[in-house]
């Protein structure tokens, strides 16, 4: 665990405290009364975001628990920190580029050796799988990325042809987000850990690390992946480095910052917490431009969210990315400070009026962030 890393976004050194947060072994699953305790954890959170419309200044606990953050919590214990019985956690902001996360912070080794231990714990089907239909919000949201990547690609600059396109989902589990472009004839290609892809769809690699592909795609998505990682910054590259010279980007982060951050119960299953600044910053400093972005609500893995997505193009009358080199070694284009700001002060610190409105939202289940560079 790393005591004092450089902002993997920014590469900056400007870390200021937001909250403690402590988990002990002694901490509880409960079964029967798990419904009414998360009722009731929700109720405590949302009462303190209104009355008091900033982050905690007391320790933040969560001593009861259902069995899955139980089994997530363990990480902490068996491998993050091990033979401690109680581990303290502080939630922390880049004052450069306005990323949060947590001290101590797992490095790439912490991620590989909590994954593989999850992996004893539950461990994955072999041989062929009856896959699940799935679920209609996963259905909403494949054809909703489909429908602005299409979108792009028919105003793009340069042209760009919308028939027999190459389609790379960077961590997308079996490749569920790609049915729309398979439907249409499209060449699907899937980068992830998951050993049954769906029909169709040809798996390159386990991740980045092991990718040999030296191909390049007109379309790139990577939904629901930069907050797991340890490092963000060569995995945005090395997508990069894939994207053809009038491809897409497609990049979906969860939106959790309100407040503070509620990690009370589950400090392991994300380690990076993105303002829409962060994100649009990272996908700039490695190459990018942003050419839209959204912030909208709707339904994630059976539950209602607020995420925050960006769609991105290789900078025009930038150098060319090479795939040959390493990720790490392309010249950073952006070292500044980043041009957009004041994200984060707003949903650390949000009026309660804007707590209300964002309930509002999630209520409604979409809600758009400002005016896109191009509408979406």
């Amino acid at each position: 665990m790393q005591e004092s890393p450089v902002c993997p976004i920014c590469g900056a050194s400007e870390w200021s405290s937001v909250e403690t947060f402590v988990y002990a072994r002694r901490d509880r699953p409960v079964r029967r009364l798990l419904p009414l305790v998360k009722r009731w954890q929700l109720l405590r959170w949302l009462a303190r975001v209104l009355l008091l419309a900033r982050p905690r200044r007391l320790t933040g606990r969560a001593r009861l628990l259902s069995p899955h953050e139980a089994r997530l919590r363990s990480v902490l214990y068996e491998v993050w920190f091990p033979g401690q019985n109680t581990v303290t956690l502080t939630t922390m902001y880049c004052g450069r580029c306005e990323f949060m996360t947590y001290l101590p912070r797992p490095s790439a080794e912490d991620i590989r050796a909590k994954y593989r231990y999850l992996s004893d714990l539950n461990p994955p089907a072999t041989g062929p799988v009856n896959t699940p239909s799935p679920a209609p919000a996963t259905v909403a949201r494949a054809e909703r990325v489909y429908r602005l990547c299409l979108k792009h690609l028919s105003t793009h600059p340069d042209g760009q042809s919308l028939s027999d396109l190459r389609v790379l989902d960077y961590g997308g589990g079996d490749g569920r987000l790609l049915q729309p472009f398979l439907r249409e004839g499209h060449r699907c290609f899937l980068i992830d850990y998951h050993p049954h892809p769906l029909p169709g769809v040809v798996k390159l690699a386990d991740d980045w690390t092991t990718c040999r592909d030296d191909r390049r795609y007109d379309v790139i998505i990577c939904s629901h992946v930069l907050e797991h990682v340890s490092d963000p910054g060569p995995t945005v590259e090395f997508l990069a480095r894939r994207l053809a010279r009038d491809g897409l980007l497609y990049v979906e982060v969860p939106q959790e910052i309100w407040g503070g951050l509620r990690l009370e119960a589950d400090p392991v299953t994300h380690v990076n917490f993105f303002t829409p600044c962060a994100l649009e910053y990272l996908l700039e400093r490695n190459g990018l431009e942003v050419v839209a972005s959204q912030t909208q609500v709707g339904d994630y893995e059976g539950a209602t969210s607020e995420v925050f997505w960006a769609l991105a193009a290789l900078r025009r009358g930038g150098p060319a990315l090479e795939i040959g080199a390493a990720p790490g070694e392309q010249d950073r284009l952006s070292e500044g400070v980043p041009h957009a700001g004041g994200d984060l002060r707003k949903l650390l610190y949000p009026s309660r009026r804007a707590t209300l409105a964002r309930l509002h939202r999630l209520s409604r289940r979409s809600v758009r962030r400002g005016k896109p560079k191009h509408d979406a």
